[in-house]
């Protein structure tokens, strides 16, 4: 179900045209490349922003409730803490693990 999803996710289709870049480069004997970022990123945006999903709806995240009076009073731990929330709203991996434990427990179930 997992290799399914994934085949239709913007993010792992991504990700599946990258390896087979990759392993075409590999294969290539091309010349040395500069390390330079726009050798690396097609168009003016981050790169890992095109690698991203939306937020999922499947999960919300949050911080654990014991930190959270500190969240609230570091402004250095808020920030980080929203961000750190955001991208795991956004990350496809995080998405497809829970989607995983999810089958998982309704195959478990059904026996």
């Amino acid at each position: 179900m997992s290799l399914e999803r994934s085949r239709e996710l913007p993010a792992f289709k991504v990700i599946a045209s990258l390896e087979v870049q990759l392993a075409e480069d590999e294969r290539a004997e091309q010349e040395p490349v500069e390390l330079k970022w726009e050798n690396f990123v097609s168009d003016s945006r981050p790169a890992a922003i095109s690698m991203r999903n939306k937020p999922s709806i499947m999960y919300e995240v949050s911080s654990p409730e014991f930190n959270r009076r500190r969240i609230e009073m570091d402004s250095y731990l808020k920030e980080f803490t929203r961000l750190w929330i955001k991208n795991l709203k956004e990350d496809p991996y995080v998405e497809e693990g829970f989607r995983i434990a999810c089958d998982y427990i309704r195959l478990k179930s059904e026996k």
